[in-house]
């Protein structure tokens, strides 16, 4: 299981707790953002190799303003 998906699924069962104090209607921008940005940086190592690494940003949510 990806961190994504062990995420989507801790907020889900933490929902489920909170079955009669929240409008469902909150629970499924968390779980699918309006955009995802993955990036993949090369990083030269110390031995000469070389290793990429991939950095992720999600965005869920521009109501309080344009995203940055």
């Amino acid at each position: 299981m990806s961190l994504y998906e062990s995420v989507q699924q801790n907020l889900k069962e933490v929902f489920s707790h909170l079955q009669d104090s929240y409008d469902e209607n909150l629970l499924e921008p968390l779980l699918h953002p309006h955009k995802i940005l993955e990036v993949s940086v090369p990083v030269k190592m110390d031995d000469g190799s070389t290793k990429v690494f991939t950095g992720y940003r999600s965005q869920h949510n521009n109501n309080r303003g344009p995203y940055k």
